[in-house]
């Protein structure tokens, strides 16, 4: 009684460890997890020092001159509809862009110019270009405003359609290759600024028409990278060296929360494929004398005959080795009992196999 109880107290105490355990890694996790979220967050949380906030606004406006010709007599056709690319003689494009400020700025230089570009492509891909040429329609200009929050410029240039397509033309005749082409105009627009407790600031925008240079008639699209949003500079303080350890500790800490989670997942995928020893010790029966062991769905039933209750698996065997007959076998595999049976006239021999029973530090 003293070694059945000594054994199952060992029992109890493995599984109370383990759950020790396991309550002890997800507490590390937890942990270790919070530390670094709230260090890391620490050492991001840098004060803003200035702010300012813009918004832009571009558009292009155009108008298409017909060369002379026997059909049409108005002086311009109006932007938007589909245009004869034979009769086209120039394009007449008025490029517009504004910014506004939250707040006035120290000083604003604007920097702005108008180009075209002819582009080449292969006609099965239109996403691969063969040839760019740029052209030059203005030159740079450069304007300055002080303690001012807005600005505003209008650039119109006149746009030789036809000249772009003889060069077209030449590009293509010259190679003999099957290309198409199209025409780009755009106006680049770059920003600097100066405000206060913020460093100097920059950033480009560009409004341009599209048009096809191979189509007998054609239309123009507009796009631009200007939209209707707030876009916002912000300066925050600079990290100094605290700040620099402090996130160095949170990655660390981070890290090893990593490992333990790592550990944690490792124990848990151990401890659900181990086999208890109980599961091992039936193993090794049923595997090594399968030959006569005969797993059944109900057990003999032994009224009337004489039950000789075996405490060791090989005494089941001795008997078995004299009557030369079948073992029978069922197992409760929610209580983890397994029972042998050995039937032989009005003789039985049964072996029970139980998990309590079995003290794996004495075998």
């Amino acid at each position: 009684y003293c070694i059945a109880y000594a054994s199952r107290k060992k029992k109890t105490n493995k599984k109370i460890s383990n759950k020790v355990v396991y309550a002890i890694l997800v507490t590390i996790v937890f942990i270790l997890g919070v530390l670094a979220q709230i260090v890391l967050n620490t050492s991001m949380n840098n004060d803003v020092v200035a702010s300012l906030e813009y918004v832009e606004d571009a558009s292009v406006s155009y108008r298409v001159y017909y060369s002379e010709n026997p059909f049409y007599t108005e002086p311009y056709i109006e932007e938007g509809k589909t245009y004869i690319q034979e009769y086209v003689d120039k394009i007449t494009a008025g490029f517009s862009y504004e910014v506004n400020y939250t707040d006035d700025i120290k000083r604003g230089d604007y920097e702005y110019y108008v180009q075209a570009k002819l582009i080449a492509y292969n006609s099965e891909d239109p996403s691969e270009d063969l040839w760019t040429k740029e052209y030059k329609l203005t030159d740079l200009e450069s304007v300055s405003v002080k303690d001012d929050s807005n600005y505003r410029l209008f650039k119109s240039v006149d746009v030789d359609y036809q000249f772009y397509r003889r060069e077209f033309l030449n590009y293509k005749n010259s190679l003999g290759v099957n290309v198409n082409a199209k025409l780009v105009v755009e106006m680049v627009i770059n920003n600097h600024g100066n405000y206060p407790n913020l460093d100097d600031f920059e950033y480009g925008s560009w409004v341009k028409l599209e048009m096809p240079l191979d189509d007998a008639t054609f239309k123009i699209k507009t796009n631009s990278s200007v939209n209707q949003d707030t876009h916002k500079i912000v300066k925050f303080s600079e990290t100094d060296h605290e700040e620099l350890y402090i996130r160095v500790i949170g990655i660390l800490l981070l890290i090893l929360c990593g490992f333990a989670g790592f550990v944690l997942v490792l124990f848990i995928v151990i401890n659900k494929n181990k086999l208890s020893y109980y599961e091992r010790v039936l193993r090794k029966i049923l595997i090594t004398h399968d030959r006569i062991i005969v797993n059944v769905e109900k057990l003999p039933v032994l009224d009337g005959v004489s039950v000789v209750e075996v405490t060791d698996f090989d005494e089941l065997l001795d008997a078995q080795g004299e009557v030369r007959l079948p073992i029978n076998f069922k197992e409760d595999k929610k209580r983890k009992i397994a029972k042998f049976i050995l039937i032989s006239d009005n003789l039985a021999w049964v072996y029970t196999l139980r998990e309590g029973d079995l003290n794996e530090d004495t075998k």
